[in-house]
């Protein structure tokens, strides 16, 4: 067994509702090869049922080779509610590497008629089914975390580069951050209606005083690693004046 393969097992044995996950799949390649069948065979169940079509061979060669195969691969050691697109990669990858596994298995066995169809639409299937699989945690928990966000206190976002971008995401991922990022400023007049994630980029500096009372915005954060004193003096001023919470960040 690969290092990789024994961290996953130590890993779904640690984390028992990890084991959903593979009953998932499981599932999945059910879901997979029956409708990839159903699609080759034009819902004629009697023809699939055909003994010469091997269906239930495939089907059982790749309840056994699928989980095998992510096991080995890592896919069950990843923190699904962070998943992103090399996550995805690393399920296309892996199934690429089942399929391949699944037909040297197939004639390993001394099996024949293989339906190159069925492979391949069960391969694209069971890709999109496992994709799903692992993108609803993510789903599910921003669409909460984005909820408790709209709760927060309204705030501003000085500065629509880097910084600030990275800073909104931070505040959208962490439901203790009790701020509901409602517009960037930024002096970028080509910056000017741009949405980053969502939230729209209102305006520049001498707009602020007017655009806090306008969004009723309590808290105010200058994402700019390089602003200059007077800057940040200006903007303290302004949110002095209007009974905003000043804050700095200074992300690298």
């Amino acid at each position: 067994m690969s290092r990789t393969a024994a961290r996953s097992v130590m890993y779904l044995t640690r984390t028992p509702k990890r084991l959903l996950l593979v009953v998932g799949d499981l599932l999945a390649v059910v879901a997979a090869n029956v409708l990839a069948m159903a699609l080759r065979f034009d819902f004629d169940w009697s023809g699939i049922a055909v003994r010469r079509n091997r269906t239930v061979e495939l089907l059982v060669i790749d309840l056994l080779v699928t989980p095998l195969v992510f096991l080995g691969t890592g896919l069950y050691q990843g923190y699904w509610k962070y998943t992103g697109l090399s996550d995805l990669l690393r399920v296309a990858r892996a199934i690429g590497l089942r399929t391949i596994t699944l037909i040297v298995a197939f004639y390993g066995l001394g099996f024949y008629g293989l339906s190159r169809t069925v492979v391949v639409m069960d391969t694209i299937l069971l890709l999109l089914l496992t994709g799903v699989l692992r993108l609803t945690p993510r789903f599910y928990s921003e669409f909460f975390v984005l909820r408790k966000v709209r709760l927060g206190r309204a705030a501003f976002i000085i500065g629509a580069g880097d910084t600030g971008e990275s800073l909104l995401r931070e505040l959208k991922k962490s439901s203790h951050l009790d701020y509901n990022p409602v517009g960037f400023i930024d002096d970028d007049r080509d910056k000017l209606g741009v949405k980053i994630h969502g939230v729209q980029v209102l305006g520049s500096r001498e707009e602020l005083e007017e655009l806090i009372s306008k969004h009723q915005v309590q808290e105010v954060i200058i994402a700019i690693p390089s602003a200059s004193s007077g800057a940040m003096r200006e903007v303290f001023e302004i949110c002095a004046r209007k009974g905003a919470r000043f804050r700095m960040v200074l992300l690298t």
